[in-house]
C-alpha cells in the first residue's frame, strides 16, 4: 500500500466513523473532567516513604586531612 492510499483510506475511515469518534471523544472528556472534580474534592493523601540504602564501596579518603 503506498503512502497515498494510506493516508487515503484514514480519511475514509475518519468519514465513515465520524459519530461514533466524536460521542466516543465526548465521553473521554466527561470522564475526564469527572475525574479531575473528583480529585479536587478527595486529594490524594501522600504516603510515608522509607528510604533503605548502603554503601557499596569505600569513600575514597580526603586529600590532604590525616586520618
Amino acid at each position: 500500500m503506498h503512502r497515498k492510499d494510506f493516508i487515503q483510506s484514514l480519511h475514509d475511515l475518519y468519514n465513515s466513523e465520524h459519530a461514533r469518534l466524536i460521542t466516543a471523544h465526548q465521553g473521554r472528556e466527561k470522564a475526564r473532567i469527572e475525574n479531575e472534580a473528583y480529585l479536587k474534592a478527595n486529594p490524594p493523601q501522600p504516603k510515608d516513604i522509607t528510604l533503605n540504602y548502603w554503601r557499596t564501596e569505600r569513600p575514597a579518603p580526603a586529600k590532604g586531612f590525616a586520618r
